[in-house]
């Protein structure tokens, strides 16, 4: 064990990133959160300039880290920091699964506290302002993302029924939803949710009424 230890200690860290990367592929992660994580990994180990495992301590990964809230030219939110942070660790916490290292040098390191560096203060749309909205973009929208105002007004319509995120409603084909049962369904697959899982949300009849026509003719397979 320690002779494997030594050998994979021995081996350049872009190696170990370039078999990581291949693992989060081959378990379904999509290319978009592949690339995030990788991007992220690799601008950690350069501020740190670290060539092997050994280099990655706590205390060199939280200055590099640091270093992303300092930036001049614009500083990292803390939900930023934690996306690099969490990405590093479950980097190198695979290297310790994988049998790679003796132990994982970032398990002790916790997130930053995101409630004390809100960038930008959210809040519910009120329903007067979603009826508006929706009339808006329905009329009035223009072509965006290559999608005409229809379409938008109804992709919001699913989004404000299911609660799915962005990228989960990219996913969507007519195929994906159940309008007749009881209730009315719409489904994510396990590879596109963000919990890893299929996600199988019910719907309201109002909005299934909605939908029916809307879907009626498309092709089944079609985002």
């Amino acid at each position: 064990t320690q002779e494997r230890f030594s050998n994979e200690g021995r081996q350049p860290l872009s190696e170990h990133v370039t078999d990581y990367r291949q693992d989060l592929r081959d378990k379904s992660n999509t290319e978009q959160r592949v690339a995030q994580a990788t991007r992220q990994i690799q601008a950690i180990i350069d501020a740190v300039n670290a060539m092997h495992i050994r280099e990655m301590d706590g205390a060199a990964v939280m200055r590099a880290i640091g270093m992303l809230r300092e930036r001049k030219e614009k500083s990292a939110s803390l939900r930023t920091c934690n996306s690099y942070l969490r990405s590093v660790k479950s980097f190198t916490r695979w290297l310790w699964i994988e049998k790679r290292t003796a132990n994982d040098p970032l398990a002790a390191l916790s997130q930053f506290n995101e409630e004390t560096d809100r960038r930008h203060t959210r809040r519910e749309l009120t329903p007067d302002e979603l009826g508006y909205l929706l009339a808006h973009v329905e009329r009035k929208g223009k072509v965006n993302f290559r999608l005409g105002g229809p379409v938008r007004a109804m992709l919001y319509r699913v989004a404000l029924g299911s609660g799915f995120r962005r990228k989960e409603l990219r996913t969507l084909t007519p195929a994906s939803f159940d309008l007749d049962s009881d209730p009315p369904t719409v489904t994510v697959a396990a590879a596109y949710s963000k919990r890893r899982r299929q996600d199988v949300q019910p719907i309201r009849p109002d909005l299934a009424d909605l939908l029916r026509p809307w879907l009626s003719g498309r092709p089944r397979d079609e985002r």
